[in-house]
């Protein structure tokens, strides 16, 4: 019997040794952790908190008074730019551009243009993330903001209660944020792949 009691002890003893040999192997991420594991994580194109994408304008040359006075994202003339936060803004028309010149902070997007979900840190710390100003966007009490995923835009664009919410942690997480890509901090350029799930934060 003591030695049945003692062959089950040894058994149990190499179980959890085994168990935790296990779980040591699999590492848990946080989002932040996940985003700054993968290799797209890298300085901002431009010394300035606004997001540049590659063509060196600011949200990739669209024109941020479309999205309120056209409904829609529409692309700028390079022949029409006006420079506000060293960034260089295009605009479809003069009239877009002067209304920009003459109250830019209306409609600029916010938080510079970097993705409003990821800003907000899924309840930890927010980030800076590449949009997509073509197809993923939203316009929340006369407010501007920018998504990195179209599928994001459109449920959040149903969703009122959950916008709201996301807003209130990213306000309160921009002010860090822009310094540290001002100071040449690194930001988050997603490749977007089909199997990075989403995430309805209901």
């Amino acid at each position: 019997m003591k030695i049945l009691r003692l062959l089950m002890m040894v058994l149990f003893l190499f179980a959890s040794i085994l168990s935790f040999a296990q779980n040591k192997e699999i590492k848990k991420y946080t989002v932040q952790e996940y985003v700054k594991d993968r290799a797209d994580w890298k300085p901002n194109l431009a010394n300035s908190e606004i997001l540049v994408l590659e063509n060196g304008y600011a949200i990739g040359g669209y024109d941020p008074v479309a999205y309120f006075k056209e409904n829609k994202a529409l692309k700028g003339n390079e022949s029409i730019t006006s420079e506000w936060k060293n960034a260089t803004w295009l605009f479809s028309s003069e009239e877009h551009k002067k209304l920009f010149e003459k109250a830019p902070n209306d409609y600029a997007p916010q938080y510079g243009g970097w993705s409003l979900n990821q800003m907000a840190g899924n309840g930890g710390e927010g980030y800076a993330t590449q949009t997509k100003p073509e197809d993923s966007w939203l316009i929340y009490n006369e407010k501007l903001y920018l998504l990195h995923r179209p599928d994001w835009a459109e449920h959040l664009r149903k969703n009122d209660a959950i916008v709201s919410n996301l807003i209130k942690y990213a306000d309160d997480q921009w002010p860090n944020v822009s310094e540290d890509i001002k100071s040449g901090g690194k930001v988050f350029w997603p490749s977007l792949r089909p199997e990075d799930p989403f995430d309805s934060h209901e």
